[in-house]
């Protein structure tokens, strides 16, 4: 066999020459990397481009295209572009949002409110108190804690304490006394909260089913289980709605005029007595003792027994429905400290705290411009009617920023509560503290440290909130109503406009609609304020709406037009209103490009306006909701998605600005409120 012995410079130079190859090819290799990498960059920047997810040069109401992600990302995730705006605007608008939820009735409002409470929650939960902070922040923290703390086997026990105190009373003075200690007919929801009524607060007794008494009496003593008639009758001639508040009298003469009853030890568990004054209806006392005075003594006793344990049980049925648990306890509690837990909040959370309102302030200005020129700018009103619905205007108040008094500790307790709850031994004792720091709030108006003329705020932590009063002529907005559905800071102004500013506007329409026609601009009831021949116009729209809400059927129920009547005048206001303050802005060359959202789709300001007019209403509700019967035919607002149709089928813009045929979108006869 031949064998050849190798040379070692022959070796080296083969090492260099394998070496030298390989650095060759992983420098190509690298390059090719490099320019692949360059290439698909280019290819991606290129199809981006071309499909209008990016476009450097152009800018939309001076903000570019780039700083929009958000906003533009908000409105695909709703979109259908599959369905036809100008057939189904409502499915168009939130196809896409409704297909990804998974339950039976579900809102986007919703969804963010529970959001919003969680957060809340969240940063409640973890409050800690020492000894110097302020006596509203423990009894919160306190308040809280005995809620999450709480069983409903405890509460049982407890209660059945009081109802024992009930039937051992040997005097109808003796019950009410117990009444008293647990919290006042408040707390009872018995007729005798006519005693009670202010002009902000009405309670109406609880009137139980068939069922429900006829259980209740089942269970009781032997001598009371005959009173169901009694009772039936009791709730049939005595009941608040059908008595009027009175000017206020003093305990004395409360107490003077109520013959079917001592009520004395009652207001004494109020601290009061003597020349203190109460909101209260003489009608209602009368009419007390007329049917508590046809018993005889021993039978009447019985009866206030019978009754007054049924106001208990039903009442207790509805704390045993509090969910011990993280956001049922947050509920409670907030029912009772709202204005405490938001002056909490708006410390803590950033969210609050950092809250800008500069656009919201603008927004706000041009919608009441704008509302003042859709009046002077009517054909048909009088000139005496423009006058006073312009004043009316021009005297309502918005408030969007919290209250001055929100951390000053006397307010506080003035609107929320007014005691120390440090040393409660059980949920059921806070709650009847609560309740009779309540009750005496609403029998005694002074006990608030206000008058009841004052305006109604709301706390700056409550979730999408805001209510026009027609007493105040004022719009109140919490800070947490300007968040997502209904406000962004960064998105664009139409937007805003079609969310925030319908809402706005849709409040400020409640000082026009069935209720707010016969107020003043001083929130007094003034029947002839408005012009004859322009009331009954008013009439006739809104006579048009309730036919035409009517009309509209969701898995075979009908929407009851005339309960719906107030907030479906405002929806259609609202976006009237809005709508034309948006076209003021855009001629101020506030334009810029139509806005791309990808898939080749390119919209208008106007355009979006009316798409965030229904994004902000999206919602699911399907046949197997279980109160599905009760949302369509028994609510004050329409279903979410005829809230969005029927105010778009009366919109006189929104067929030309989607260049839809008008008979398509307007297809029969259309109610305009102004």
């Amino acid at each position: 066999m031949y064998s050849k012995e190798h040379d070692p410079e022959e070796t080296k130079n083969v090492v260099v020459r394998e070496t030298s190859k390989k650095k060759t090819i992983r420098v190509v290799l690298t390059g090719l990397l490099c320019l692949s990498f360059v290439v698909c960059l280019i290819l991606v920047t290129w199809v981006l481009t071309k499909h209008h997810y990016i476009n450097r040069e152009s800018t939309v109401d001076g903000m570019e295209v780039s700083e929009l992600a958000g906003m533009v990302g908000y409105i695909r995730e709703r979109l259908n572009l599959s369905a036809d705006p100008c057939t189904d605007f409502y499915n168009y608008a939130c196809g896409n949002w409704i297909s990804r939820q998974a339950l039976d009735y579900t809102t986007d409002y919703s969804i963010q409110s529970d959001r919003i409470n969680r957060r809340s929650y969240k940063i409640l939960s973890q409050a800690t108190v020492t000894e110097s902070d302020p006596l509203v922040y423990k009894n919160v923290v306190t308040a809280m804690k005995q809620c999450e703390a709480s069983t409903p086997a405890l509460n049982t026990k407890t209660m059945a304490g009081w109802l024992e105190q009930i039937f051992s009373g040997t005097d109808p003075s003796s019950v009410i006394g117990v009444v008293g200690k647990m919290g006042g007919f408040a707390f009872l929801g018995s007729p005798l909260n006519a005693f009670f009524l202010t002009s902000w607060i009405f309670p109406l007794p609880v009137k139980p089913t068939e069922k429900t008494l006829k259980a209740f009496l089942k269970e009781q003593p032997d001598n009371q289980t005959g009173f169901y008639d009694d009772i039936v009758k009791f709730y049939e001639d005595v009941s608040p709605q059908s008595f009027t508040k009175t000017s206020p009298l003093s305990i004395n003469d409360v107490v003077k005029r109520a013959t079917f009853a001592n009520l004395s030890s009652y207001f004494k568990e109020f601290d009061l007595e003597g020349d203190d004054e109460i909101q209260t209806s003489k009608d209602l006392i009368d009419k007390m003792n007329q049917f508590f005075n046809s018993y005889k003594e021993e039978n009447r006793l019985e009866f206030l027994k019978s009754l007054t344990a049924l106001q208990i049980q039903q009442k207790y049925d509805n704390i045993m429905k509090v969910k011990f648990n993280d956001l049922g306890c947050f509920s409670f509690v907030q029912s009772f400290f709202s204005f405490t837990i938001g002056s909490y909040l708006i410390n803590k959370d950033p969210e609050l705290k950092n809250a800008e309102l500069t656009t919201v302030t603008e927004i706000q200005k041009s919608l009441v411009e704008a509302y003042k020129e859709t009046i002077q700018e009517s054909s048909w009103l009088h000139a005496s009617s423009k006058d006073r619905i312009l004043e009316k205007i021009g005297n309502m108040t918005f408030y969007m920023h919290p209250p001055s008094w929100i951390h000053n500790e006397t307010e506080l307790e003035r609107r929320n509560f007014a005691g120390n709850l440090t040393d409660s031994k059980s949920f059921v004792d806070v709650f009847m503290r609560l309740k009779k720091d309540q009750t005496l709030k609403m029998i005694h108006p002074e006990r608030m440290g206000s008058s009841t003329r004052n305006p109604e705020r709301l706390s700056p932590h409550m979730p999408l909130a805001a209510v026009y009063s027609n007493q105040f002529n004022t719009i109140n907005m919490a800070l947490n109503t300007f968040r997502p559905p209904f406000y962004d800071g960064d998105w664009l102004r139409s937007v805003q406009y079609g969310s925030i500013g319908s809402i706005m506007a849709h409040e400020m329409t409640h000082a026009f609609d069935k209720s707010g026609l016969i107020m003043n601009s001083k929130g007094e009831r003034e029947e002839g304020w408005l012009d004859a021949e322009d009331l009954k116009r008013m009439n006739d729209t809104q006579q048009c709406l309730v036919n035409q809400y009517n009309r509209y059927d969701l898995f075979g129920y009908k929407i009851n037009g005339e309960k719906t009547l107030n907030e479906n005048i405002a929806d259609n206001g609202g976006l009237q209103i809005a709508y034309y303050a948006l076209l003021k802005y855009l001629e101020n060359g506030n334009r810029g490009d139509r806005l791309s959202i990808g898939s080749g789709v390119q919209l208008s300001q106007e355009q979006l306006f009316f798409l965030s007019f229904a994004q902000m209403r999206c919602s699911r509700l399907t046949s197997d909701y279980q109160s599905l019967e009760k949302r369509v035919t028994g609510n004050i607002y329409s279903p979410e998605q005829y809230r969005i149709i029927g105010a778009i089928h009366n919109n006189q813009h929104f067929a030309s600005v989607f260049r839809c045929s008008p008979t398509t979108t307007r297809p029969v006869s259309s109610c305009s409120i102004w």
